[in-house]
C-alpha cells in the first residue's frame, strides 16, 4: 500500500483544540480552588464548606477526564509555538508541488501499488514543535529538556502506530520551489522533520518542473525504519517512470 501525503489532517481542527485547552486550564483552576476550599473547610472544622468544595473538585476532575477522552491527550501537549502563529505549512503548499505528489502516486498506482484514499497523518506541526524544542535545548532547564525528549519518544511511537500497514508515504520535500537566495528557516524543514525524529529512511526524487518558474520539483519517498531498500526501490521506479512519461 502507498499512502499519499499531500496535506496535514489532524483528528481535531486547530481552533476547537485551542478552545479545549483554554477550557481545560479554567477547569484545572477550579479544581485547585476546590482543593483549597476543602483544606480551608477542614482547618475551620466546617463540614459544609469542605463537602461543597469537595463536590466542586469532583465535578471538575470528572469534566477533565471526559474532555481528555473526547479530544485526546495529544491535543494538550505543551507547544513551543504561539497559538496565533502564521498559517501552517500545508496551507501554503504550492499547486505545482501537490501536482508532483499526485503524479508520483499515479505512477505508483500504474505500477500496481494500492494508493490510500486518505492522506497519511504525521502531524507536521507537532513534529516541528518537537524539533524546535530540540534546537533550543541549550536554553531549557533539565526538566524541560527531559519533557521534550519524552514528547519525542511519544511522537515516534504514535507515528509507528498511525502508519502501521503503510509501506510507503509520498509527500512534498518542501512546500514550494526554491526561493531567492536567503538563509534557511525552520519551516523549510517542515516536511522532513517527522522522519528525522522517527529515524525513518527517506529520499527526494525529481518529479518534473514548476510551470511558472521552470524550477525543478521533487517528492519525498518514505518507508518505515530499517526499510531503506524499499525507499531506494520506489525512488528508482519513480525516477524511471518520470523520465519515460
Amino acid at each position: 500500500m502507498a499512502a499519499m501525503e499531500v496535506s496535514v489532517e489532524s483528528s481535531v481542527p486547530a481552533d476547537p483544540v485551542r478552545r479545549a485547552r483554554l477550557v481545560r486550564r479554567g477547569v484545572m483552576a477550579v479544581s485547585v480552588l476546590g482543593i483549597a476550599g476543602m483544606i480551608a473547610g477542614s482547618i475551620l472544622d466546617n463540614n459544609g464548606i469542605a463537602i461543597t468544595f469537595g463536590l466542586v473538585t469532583a465535578v471538575a476532575v470528572g469534566f477533565l477526564i471526559l474532555l481528555t477522552a473526547v479530544i485526546g491527550r495529544d491535543a494538550f501537549r505543551p507547544s513551543g509555538l504561539a497559538a496565533d502563529g502564521p498559517p501552517s505549512v500545508d496551507e501554503r503548499v504550492a499547486a505545482s508541488t501537490l501536482q508532483a505528489v499526485t503524479q508520483a502516486a499515479a505512477l505508483l498506482a500504474a505500477a500496481g501499488a494500492a494508493v490510500a484514499d486518505e492522506p497519511a497523518d504525521v502531524d507536521l506541526a507537532r513534529a516541528m514543535d518537537l524539533t524546535v524544542g530540540y534546537w533550543e535545548r541549550a536554553a531549557r532547564t533539565g526538566a524541560d529538556a527531559q519533557a521534550q525528549l519524552d514528547g519525542w519518544d511519544r511522537y515516534d511511537r504514535w507515528v509507528t502506530r498511525t502508519l502501521a500497514g503503510v509501506d510507503v508515504v509520498l509527500m512534498p520535500v518542501v512546500a514550494d520551489v526554491a526561493p531567492p537566495r536567503r538563509p534557511l528557516v525552520g519551516e523549510d524543514y517542515a516536511f522532513t522533520v517527522p522522519w528525522s525524529l522517527t529515524g525513518w529512511p527517506a529520499a527526494s526524487v525529481p518529479m518534473g518542473h514548476d510551470p511558472a518558474t521552470g524550477l525543478p520539483l521533487a517528492v519525498q519517498v518514505v518507508a518505515s525504519r530499517w526499510h531503506d531498500h524499499v525507499v531506494l526501490a520506489i525512488a528508482a521506479l519513480l525516477e524511471r517512470a518520470a523520465l519515460a512519461s
